[in-house]
């Protein structure tokens, strides 16, 4: 069940996938945090004015998960893309682990996620426990 705003978000952000429409609690489904994907400036920009809440942008670095998917941001352009669009929680993707996690809030964005790390590791509670302690260091 879908809210009426994917249709529309779909539309008006060209080349962004809408990844998740989330609603929590207290908030209404007519105005639902709408999460999208994107490796481009001018994406980042487009899903802003059209009401995202949050993206996700990548590859910040090069990914096991995806060979050949890119090319890399790096932390610069993850800056650039933070910066052009002020008040949108930009999430860094691709490549993030503890080592990384804090220079990806230092260039500016809001949270990381990652992936490859934690889906190939034995113990993946160690992998977030690691990037969680770096990245309290970072908010001190």
């Amino acid at each position: 069940d879908q809210p009426a705003a994917l249709p529309w978000m779909r539309a008006k952000v060209s080349g962004a996938r809408v990844s998740t429409v989330h609603t929590w609690p207290g908030r209404s489904r007519r105005r639902p945090v709408v999460s999208l994907d994107s490796s481009a400036t001018r994406r980042l920009t487009a899903a802003r004015a059209a009401g995202a809440h949050l993206v996700t942008y990548s590859p910040v670095f090069a990914t096991v998960s995806k060979p050949g998917y890119g090319p890399s941001l790096g932390l610069g352009g993850l800056a650039a893309g933070c910066q052009a669009v002020p008040g949108l929680a930009v999430v860094a993707l691709g490549g993030i682990d503890a080592r990384t996690a804090r220079a990806c809030l230092d260039a500016g964005a809001a949270g990381v996620a990652l992936m490859g790390d934690v889906m190939r590791s034995d113990d993946a509670a160690a992998v977030v426990r690691d990037v969680e302690r770096e990245l309290r260091g970072a908010a001190a």
